[in-house]
């Protein structure tokens, strides 16, 4: 325990922009990752959560090995995150308490779990459309949202959008998503985003192209 004191205050003295900071970090998202994958594989993540009365409900069916990995991954990422804001820069770990700071970063990744866990349930809601599906020829018929849109000028540009980003959130918007619903696909897929930056990709591909893409700006 004495170790692990100094250890905390050899980062708190040095900053997290340090080599022994960098070095932690590593050494913890490594063991974390094992640690999380195991429990995710086991189903014991979810008492886990229970005990601490973070409830959530288990993802069914199961997550298969990408579903897995990634939800591992982005919890302890921001299991670190909690680690560091709490455990050591408000000093809520406590060596008293007789948990070791490994403990305490374990406990920080079961509560960042929950969350990251809700992501990937919300992702499985929604089927995200093919982009470069070549057998979509023909436009759908959709509401316009209010606003008279040349639906088959936009359908032939959309070839001509710059990159696969764009494609996704002009063609989401198109299929009747509103922009908090594209930012939470956005977001569950690893591109964090908010609505606000969706509606300005679709409205700075408006201003560019000239042509009022299907869905409209509205939200």
């Amino acid at each position: 325990m004495q170790r692990d004191c100094e250890l905390r205050d050899a980062i708190l003295r040095q900053g997290f922009d340090s080599v022994l900071w960098s070095r932690l970090a590593g050494e913890l998202a490594e063991y974390g990752v094992g640690v999380i994958t195991a429990w995710i594989h086991s189903g014991e993540i979810y008492a886990l959560c229970k005990k601490f009365a973070w409830l959530v409900s288990p993802l069914a069916p199961p997550p298969d090995d990408d579903e897995r990995g990634s939800l591992s991954h982005d919890t302890v990422l921001d299991g670190i995150a909690l680690f560091q804001r709490d455990g050591l820069i408000k000093r809520k770990w406590d060596p008293t308490s007789g948990a070791r700071l490994t403990t305490y970063f374990i406990n920080a990744c079961i509560l960042s779990f929950p969350n990251n866990c809700r992501k990937i349930a919300t992702a499985r809601k929604y089927i995200p459309p093919p982009v470069d599906n070549t057998t979509l020829n023909e436009p759908m018929d959709l509401a316009a949202d209010g606003a008279v849109l040349d639906w088959m000028d936009a359908w032939s540009a959309f070839s001509d959008l710059p990159n696969n980003e764009i494609k996704k959130a002009v063609l989401y918007r198109a299929l009747g998503y509103n922009f908090v619903e594209i930012a939470e696909l956005f977001t569950a897929s690893g591109t964090p985003t908010t609505p606000g930056a969706v509606r300005a990709k679709i409205n700075r591909q408006h201003r560019r192209s000239g042509i009022a893409w299907p869905g409209g700006t509205t939200s």
